[in-house]
């Protein structure tokens, strides 16, 4: 009868092993000479992220003005809508009005296009638009 034979590793053997592995899986980021960065961090230059701030100050105002002059503009309509036949004159004040209006905003829509275009190239970090 042919019996089953247990190896055993005796205890520092396996201990050193272990101690083994574990020294050199952690000697490359204690021994570096590289510290690595901090993960989410992102170095910046001050007065990049100031112009980064004003720019998109800037492009969030005019989208503002451009959401009021939209506003404006469907009240406009509504109000040229809602006119009587009789009041020929003051449809002719409201069309125009309306169409200067729209050229505004279409000249808004430029410029921000524009800003966003100045934000890319300016290279601002972190920023969705």
């Amino acid at each position: 009868m042919i019996g089953h034979r247990h190896y055993k590793i005796p205890f520092f053997l396996f201990f050193s092993l272990l101690s083994i592995f574990f020294f050199c899986f952690f000697q490359s980021s204690l021994f570096s000479k590289e510290k690595p960065l901090p993960e989410r961090s992102v170095v910046t230059d001050p007065s990049l992220s100031r112009r980064c701030e004003v720019l998109l100050k800037r492009r969030k105002e005019r989208v503002r003005h451009k959401l009021k002059l939209m506003a404006l503009s469907r009240r406009n309509l509504n109000l040229q809508n809602n006119l009587t036949p009789e009041k020929a004159t003051l449809r002719k004040k409201l069309k125009k009005n309306h169409y200067e209006i729209n050229l505004e905003i279409n000249l808004l829509k430029q410029k921000i296009k524009r800003e966003d275009e100045e934000v890319v190239r300016t290279g601002c970090p972190g920023v969705i638009l």
